[in-house]
């Protein structure tokens, strides 16, 4: 589906009718479209950010209209989200926001006078977890993707959820906590994750584990970036129930996942014991730690 039209009705008119001039074999190919006040806005094509042409620049009234619009015309019911940075559209489309921070008691309530948008168009990638899946299937292993930034971590990770849910009918509970992998809009995931699979948004993931083994039962947990001590030690003692782990981290190769402290520790657990490592090219093997 061409990802303009899920997106035109919340742009100004001049910035619509700029990317609709964009054949539509070419706007397939759109990843983010930037509008930054005072500044023209840009189209992220082919690895390049680029000006979109015969544009005038963007006015704040114009970010805090699409806001607004976006929301259904209710920004208090998405502040929890704005306070975070981020908005869903349908689609699976994400809106990241920046502007001025409302502050109490150290933590962000809301973003106010917004500064730039960063409009990411949702892309499907089917069947690129086909032969990790089968192999998690056939092992029977929680496995770990490693990859650097950029290198498509989220997107395999979102299909192998939906290849061992759809086509294994594996229970799978996801903990989606920045709502990047489903995407879940009105509570209904905008992004392919499998009729198995149960989603939680916006959990912390010690949070999510413990209320997925308590209430859901799932065979497999899946959860995007292990990033603190904290998330390991609630994982430990989750494998310790039977359930399975499915999850990415930051890492270049294994000298790189063996130097770094929090993953030290991961590896020393011994959660997980497949681990497939991506590439800056986003392919994929089986490495051994």
């Amino acid at each position: 589906m061409d990802p303009v039209n899920q997106i035109s009705m919340y742009l100004p008119g001049r910035i619509r009718d700029a990317l609709e001039k964009y054949p539509i074999g070419e706007r397939s190919r759109f990843t983010e479209l930037h509008l930054r006040c005072g500044q023209s806005p840009t189209i992220c094509m082919d690895g390049r950010e680029r000006i979109l042409p015969n544009t005038e620049k963007v006015r704040m009234e114009e970010l805090e209209r699409f806001l607004g619009q976006a929301s259904g015309g209710a920004l208090y019911s998405v502040q929890s989200s704005i306070s975070q940075g981020f908005l869903t559209l349908s689609g699976g489309h994400r809106v990241g926001i920046c502007g001025t921070a409302v502050m109490n008691a150290g933590s962000v309530l809301t973003i106010k006078e917004p500064s730039s948008l960063c409009i990411r168009f949702a892309k499907e990638f089917r069947s690129i977890g086909n032969q990790l899946a089968a192999l998690m299937k056939t092992s029977g292993r929680s496995t770990l993707i490693l990859g650097p930034p950029g290198s498509g971590k989220t997107t395999l990770l979102r299909d192998v959820i939906r290849i061992l849910s759809d086509e294994h009918e594996t229970r799978i509970c996801l903990l989606d906590e920045r709502n990047e992998v489903a995407a879940v809009l009105n509570g209904i995931p905008q992004l392919p994750v499998g009729q198995h699979t149960d989603v939680l948004s916006g959990f912390p993931k010690r949070q999510g584990i413990e209320l997925a083994l308590r209430a859901m039962a799932p065979s497999w947990i899946a959860l995007d970036e292990i990033s603190s001590v904290q998330d390991l030690e609630t994982m430990e003692k989750a494998s310790y129930c039977g359930v399975h782990f499915l999850a990415t981290a930051h890492a270049d190769s294994m000298d790189d996942l063996h130097r770094r402290g929090l993953y030290r520790k991961l590896l020393e657990q011994g959660i997980f014991g497949l681990f497939w490592m991506l590439n800056h090219n986003q392919q994929g093997k089986e490495v051994i730690p």
